[in-house]
């Protein structure tokens, strides 16, 4: 019994792990917490060692390890609380702002630990901190459990794909989207980019460019759900109602029916960190991420704490962004030569902001920038796009290139954008055109290209691979664009007859 109660401090390190995990466990792997749960489990039996040695007892040592776990752990939970009364009308809270707010928690730590040290009844406290951790870490646990092993909606699970006969080859297939990349009668219009040269180029290479495509949804979330189903999201919308959570849209992408029917033709799915946790497909039997970076989980993880608040510097993010897509892009060619048939998706938030690239991929700084995010004027965010979109015209082209280059036989590449930039926020239909136009080039090699059209939109893009590859039973859909807010996603307007 006298050992159970020093096992509290490893409760207290792994709850918020769980807590954090909790609501997202049905859409993400348990692989994401593996790393934090194995680092904060060794550094809390260091400290349990290490403080039992100098206190000569092991209870008084495990209360400070857990009262430190709960100090750290909830030193952002309890930061953004403070910020939010401050924003009130008791400006007196402003005293209590990050760093003051971390000085004082550590005050109040030290205080509170000093006088458990001096403390001749520590027994009461000890019993009591090994009941709440074992409550608290089995409530958790039974969370995760319940929302992990719950099944999707009905109207997210997807159809299976029929198709007539196996394919006679199974080329690679790369689904590269270019977050905000805008079309090229738009770019040259409202950004005085001229991005001819480039859409020449991928012709020489085989490429067909829609040249009047335009997205079917004005927000990524929803783009890609559309485009990875193969489908309209009329469903989800009709549940979804007045909510302006997109969250509903997370087993749609995790568990897209484009990945799951490749993957019973024999693919290997291969997919890219992209920083974003929706578009983050970690259950692919490849998920890409560099060992230098953390999870996002990892990250987000850090946030809640000290560490996270005190090193949560725009250039520090910047820097973390710059290096996420630089090896991305260096990174896609290396599955070109891969054996057994890839499907790859990589979604590379760029030429969006942040704007971290200048025309020659130099480090910038992002500072003020505004646009989709209304964080500025409208001209900045044109400034600082124009500059991004140079240089990741210039990189995507070269690693299609090396793409083509590293294939044994021609892949297919479909290089297309979720929606368009927008130098002012998403409102009233004022930026129709420049936000539903997009890229949309595409490589299909064997006739392929034959079956596409200028005006075709991502929900078809698919829809024609399969048909032509692999004898899928999949019509085309009618090629519409509906427009809706962030403060209400799922309120379609249709809007294709005011974009053509």
């Amino acid at each position: 019994m006298d050992r159970f109660k020093l096992v509290h401090p490893f409760f207290f390190a792994i709850i918020p792990i769980l807590f954090l995990y909790g609501p997202n466990s049905n859409s993400t792997s348990l692989a994401v917490i593996l790393r934090p749960c194995m680092v904060f489990t060794a550094l809390t039996l260091a400290a349990l060692l290490g403080l039992a040695a100098s206190l000569k007892d092991g209870k008084k040592a495990a209360i400070v390890v857990t009262l430190f776990w709960v100090t750290f752990f909830g030193y952002g939970y309890l930061l953004t609380i403070v910020k939010a009364m401050d924003r009130s009308a008791a400006s007196q809270w402003r005293l209590f702002w990050h760093p003051a707010f971390a000085i004082l928690l550590v005050a109040l730590f030290s205080v509170v630990s000093f006088r458990v040290v001096r403390s001749r009844r520590t027994k009461g406290l000890a019993n009591l901190a090994s009941f709440a951790g074992l409550c608290l870490f089995v409530l958790q646990l039974v969370e995760v459990v319940e929302i992990k092993f719950t099944d999707a909606p009905e109207f997210l699970r997807n159809t299976p794909i029929h198709f007539a006969s196996s394919p006679l080859r199974r080329p690679h297939i790369f689904y590269i989207i270019l977050d905000a990349y805008g079309r090229s009668d738009v770019l040259n219009a409202l950004y005085q980019f001229d991005n001819g040269n480039f859409l020449d180029h991928l012709r020489q290479k085989g490429f067909y460019i829609a040249s009047e495509s335009h997205s079917n949804y004005s927000q990524t979330y929803l783009s890609l759900a559309s485009s990875l189903n193969l489908t309209y999201l009329d469903d989800v919308a009709r549940r979804a109602g007045e909510s302006h959570e997109t969250s509903v849209l997370s087993d749609f992408i995790q568990s897209n029916r484009l990945a799951s029917f490749l993957r019973t033709q024999g693919y290997r799915f291969v997919s890219f960190s992209s920083g974003v946790s929706f578009t983050e497909i970690k259950n692919a039997d490849v998920f890409v991420n560099s060992p230098r970076f953390l999870s996002q989980f990892e990250y987000v993880l850090l946030l809640t704490t000290p560490v996270g608040q005190f090193t949560q510097t725009s250039r520090f993010q910047e820097s973390l962004h710059r290096e996420r897509l630089s090896y991305i892009f260096a990174h896609l060619p290396d599955y070109a030569s891969s054996r057994t048939p890839v499907f790859v998706f990589a979604h590379i938030l760029a030429p969006h902001e942040p704007f971290v690239f200048g025309e020659a991929g130099e480090a910038v700084d992002d500072t003020g920038s505004g646009g989709m995010t209304g964080a500025g004027p409208g001209l900045e965010y044109a400034v600082k796009y124009r500059r991004q979109i140079q240089f990741v015209t210039k990189r995507i082209q070269r690693t299609v290139d090396e793409i083509l280059a590293h294939s044994s036989e021609p892949p297919i590449i479909i290089l297309q954008s979720d929606h368009g930039p927008a130098q002012r926020p998403l409102g009233e239909f004022g930026n129709l055109n420049e936000r539903m136009s997009i890229l949309h080039a595409s490589h299909l090699p064997d006739g392929g290209d034959v079956l596409l059209y200028p005006t075709i939109t991502p929900v078809n893009t698919f829809r024609i691979v399969l048909k032509h590859y692999f004898n899928a039973d999949l019509p085309l859909l009618e090629d519409k664009s509906f427009y809706s807010t962030y403060e209400l996603p799922f309120r379609f307007v249709d809007v294709t007859n005011r974009i053509r």
